[in-house]
């Protein structure tokens, strides 16, 4: 998962890669950043700082059904400083479960 740049942070847009053959899949989806993808989700940063979770079909290379907020929007910074200190980590005892974590 990576970030197409296309000068402005509202018109930025994620993507995904195979490692295989390099070939690179837009999946028509403004966000700035892509944090993780877990258990079927893709957890991304949108420009207005919703830290948002879409379900992902990693073997059609594409987003489906309706994204979700799972955070409280999250200051955003200009393209160079946007988010730095916002990570994703697995926590507790079910699998699955994960915390987004600030700073």
């Amino acid at each position: 998962m990576f970030t197409v740049w296309s000068g402005a942070l509202a018109t930025a847009e994620l993507a995904m890669t195979s490692l295989g053959d390099g070939t690179v899949f837009r999946l028509g989806l403004k966000g700035i950043r892509p944090l993780a993808v877990l258990e079927g989700a893709l957890v991304y940063v949108q420009a207005d700082g919703a830290v948002m979770a879409y379900p992902l079909d990693v073997d059609r290379k594409r987003v489906n059904g309706s994204p979700v907020p799972v955070l409280d929007p999250v200051p955003v910074g200009s393209a160079k400083t946007a988010i730095r200190d916002l990570r994703v980590a697995r926590r507790g005892a079910g699998v699955g479960q994960a915390t987004i974590e600030r700073g």
